[in-house]
């Protein structure tokens, strides 16, 4: 197994552990393991305070996918630097391809889609979006050449 698929099972790894501890919710424990496993260089409570408000879709709102929302915050902290090009235009691009990336796997994007009609199950079905989402958001750093030469 090489570096990068090191990294990207440990995302997805990570992310998974955290939110099956019932410590973290969906975005915490996606953007706790993104901060880890890539050197996001926030201290764990910090991440996990930031990240706490977008679980169950948005304050447990049913709206955006936390795993999801918990990514794109990662990329926020995590993409490249490049003093030339405006930072939007870095991000938005990675983050409405990861996006569609979660919505082509999952059919949805939205927690309440998501999750309807999982009853007792939508722990352990949210487990996994948590896991997969981890897992596509470092394949999406991955990607960005700049950021490889960096990890």
């Amino acid at each position: 197994m090489n570096k990068k698929e090191q990294l990207v099972n440990a995302a997805h790894d990570r992310a998974r552990e955290l939110f099956d501890s019932k410590k973290y919710n969906c975005s915490e424990s996606v953007f706790l393991a993104l901060n880890e496993i890539f050197g996001g260089g926030l201290e764990p409570q910090t991440a996990a305070h930031i990240a706490t408000g977008l679980g169950g879709g948005l304050g447990a709102s049913g709206g955006t996918c936390g795993a999801l929302t918990g990514c794109i915050l990662a990329l926020g902290l995590l993409a490249r630097e490049d003093s030339a090009i405006p930072r939007k235009k870095t991000i938005y691009p990675m983050a409405a391809g990861l996006q569609e990336i979660f919505r082509k796997r999952f059919g949805s994007f939205c927690c309440r889609d998501l999750t309807r009609d999982k009853g007792d199950e939508q722990r352990t079905y949210c487990s996994t979006l948590v896991a997969a989402a981890a897992e596509m958001c470092a394949q999406v750093l991955l990607e960005d050449k700049r950021k490889t030469k960096r990890i």
